[in-house]
């Protein structure tokens, strides 16, 4: 009767384990999304709400969306570490000469343009052994987005639509912070011609000296700067 009853609990504790399969494949199959902000307003994307979301320091402040069901599936975000007006590169066929080369010295391979994501982008498929993904590089604002997806080759039937849904998602709204980089842009030039022996800071919207402050809010910048 002992045995009998051991039998029973290992044979329902397997049984929990097999359902408990069958329900996060069914989530991953079919997830339910929900959006993410950016703490620092660099991006908005839309992700499986049973992933977690993990923030590091290196590289850049990656961001990562990490599934909970299954291991080495997951999307990294992070911000290269510049600043300037995209629109200056994203019109020049070498932006995507550029970032192809950059994305094959990745150990990546076929970069291409992908016209799935909202903004100007270069990507390329990863060449790792068992694992299957992407990787991007996305131009808009003041941004530039750097986007790695993976998963392992058996699965790859299940995340991938799942990755296309958040790229296709992905937000920069940074019109402001873009205005104020192509602002900063024009009155350093002035600047620079005007008063060559005055050092001017950056501080959030204003520029600044020992003795000046000068406002940079979007309301003084001209109108022929904001198209």
């Amino acid at each position: 009767m002992k045995n009998r009853s051991k039998k029973n609990s290992r044979d329902c504790r397997q049984q929990s384990k097999v359902n408990q399969r069958i329900i996060e494949s069914s989530t991953d199959q079919a997830p339910r999304y929900v959006p993410f902000e950016h703490p620092e307003n660099v991006f908005h994307i839309d992700y499986p709400a049973h992933w977690k979301v993990e923030f590091e320091t290196v590289p850049a402040s990656a961001t990562n969306f990490v599934c909970t069901t299954h291991d080495h599936v997951s999307v990294t975000a992070f911000r290269m570490p510049i600043q300037y007006d995209v629109r200056e590169i994203v019109e020049d066929e070498r932006f995507y000469e550029s970032f192809g080369k950059m994305l094959e010295s990745t150990g990546s391979v076929n970069p291409r343009r992908d016209p799935t994501v909202a903004y100007p982008c270069m990507t390329a498929d990863r060449a790792e052994p068992n694992l299957v993904g992407q990787r991007w590089v996305v131009a808009h604002c003041d941004v530039l987005l750097c986007v790695s997806v993976s998963c392992p080759e058996d699965v790859e039937h299940i995340y991938r639509p799942i990755f296309e849904r958040m790229l296709s998602s992905l937000r920069i709204n940074r019109e402001t912070e873009a205005l104020f980089v192509r602002m900063y842009s024009f009155v350093m030039k002035r600047l620079s011609e005007e008063l060559p022996n005055v050092t001017w800071e950056q501080d959030n919207f204003s520029l600044k000296t020992d003795r000046v402050t000068m406002s940079m809010q979007k309301k003084f910048i001209p109108q022929r700067l904001r198209t």
